[in-house]
């Protein structure tokens, strides 16, 4: 699990535990790291909404949730026969509102059970571009290609978020007291909004990151917009797009957040699950054979020496019932 040429130290905060629930939410970085969990045997939520690059949009969607806040038919628009929530990735739209507002709302109270449980909570916060309701004001966190008349565009204020996310740091832990927060900035570039653009708007990200660790107890920094600039550089480490990072690059970054994220336990807890996931994946040439006999006790009695070792798997849903 360790990576060679990482040249700098990462700071080895050992918050994270198998034990415990990890929820994820921003760009999708945030839900590339938290497959990668997933895939590993961790208990992760995803963030009941989807995708989202603003931390406002994202602020007002956690407000929603703690409050348990359900959305109704008013809450939805319609377009071309779709409908579909500004507070939603288009995942969620659908062509019966009952349907979409039914998984809503189903997720929504899903989040708002996970937030009060987690261990650890991961946001990833995009870009400072924000995308608004010219009706309103109140800011989208997609705007599902409806007529551009209808938004209006802001840069997100550094000072402003700080004091909002300062807010809801605390209204999250009057629930939930003993969770602990660790904040990225989406190594992804949005190269739509230009260059320079794009820097400024991460150069707001960073300072909004810094204020909160400086001001907030139990939060946390964890350096994966620097990983892939600054360590990997090369466009061999991106994908097609040349802006999201490619699927060895959100491998290696993973890696580098296990070093610094878990303790000890968690990191040999990992190893175990990857070797026994690689495993799983194997496909015999030739089934009949003893050898292929061979593999498949060796396979049951690593998954069961798994349970024993770490019974929380049980409930994890990780294993095949038909294993």
């Amino acid at each position: 699990m360790d990576n060679p040429w990482l040249p700098f130290e990462l700071p080895h905060l050992g918050l994270l535990d198998f034990n415990m629930s990890i929820y994820t939410a921003g760009s999708c970085f945030s839900v590339n790291i938290g497959e990668q969990l997933q895939a590993e045997g961790f208990d992760t939520m995803q963030h009941p909404f989807g995708i989202v690059y603003s931390p406002w949009a994202m602020l007002r969607q956690f407000e929603r949730m703690l409050e348990g806040r359900l959305y109704t038919r008013s809450d939805l628009h319609c377009e071309q026969e779709i409908w579909y929530s500004y507070d939603h990735h288009s995942v969620y739209a659908d062509t019966d509102p009952d349907r979409c507002l039914n998984k809503i709302n189903a997720d929504l109270l899903s989040g708002s059970k996970a937030i009060r449980h987690a261990g650890l909570l991961m946001l990833t916060f995009g870009s400072a571009r924000t995308f608004c309701l010219a009706s309103n004001g109140l800011p989208v966190a997609n705007c599902h290609r409806s007529p551009a008349a209808g938004f209006l565009q802001k840069m997100a204020n550094p000072e402003e978020m700080t004091a909002a996310y300062l807010v809801l740091f605390s209204q999250i832990r009057q629930q939930n007291p003993e969770i602990r927060i660790m904040l990225t900035v989406s190594p992804v570039r949005h190269i739509r909004e230009g260059l320079v653009q794009n820097n400024r708007s991460k150069a707001r990200m960073f300072q909004l990151v810094e204020s909160l660790c400086e001001q907030a107890e139990g939060v946390y920094y964890f350096p994966a917009y620097e990983i892939l600039l600054d360590v990997l550089r090369d466009y061999r480490w991106y994908g097609d797009d040349m802006t999201h990072p490619s699927k060895a690059a959100v491998s290696y970054i993973y890696d580098a957040f296990m070093q610094s994220a878990a303790n000890e336990e968690t990191l040999r807890f990992s190893e175990r699950m990857r070797r026994y996931k690689r495993d799983t994946e194997h496909r015999p040439r030739f089934p009949e054979t003893a050898a292929y006999r061979d593999f498949q006790l060796h396979m049951n009695q690593n998954r069961e020496a798994l349970l024993h070792d770490y019974p929380v798997l049980e409930n994890r849903g990780f294993f095949d019932p038909a294993d």
